[in-house]
């Protein structure tokens, strides 16, 4: 069977820290409440988080590199959205 890799009730760590860095960020909020709205593709959400994450070009945000922004599930964002 596959490890369970799932953190803090999100499909893994990096999901985790994006959604935990962003609650509070009014831009993400902003933007992602019209996302919402508009019914978009995870990939929105996904260009949203990294234009406020990683500003100008920055490699790395925090505890994250760019690399483990690859591994965050959109999808699973988008969903919990959508539901609130």
């Amino acid at each position: 069977m596959g490890e369970d890799k799932t953190y803090n009730g999100w499909t893994n760590w990096a999901t985790w820290f994006v959604v935990s860095e962003l609650e509070n960020n009014t831009k993400w909020y902003e933007q992602s409440q019209r996302l919402v709205r508009t019914e978009a593709v995870p990939e929105e959400f996904e260009q949203l988080a990294k234009e406020c994450l990683f500003p100008n070009s920055a490699t790395s945000y925090g505890e994250m590199s760019l690399s483990e922004f690859e591994e965050v599930d959109w999808n699973d964002i988008r969903d919990t959205l959508i539901k609130d």
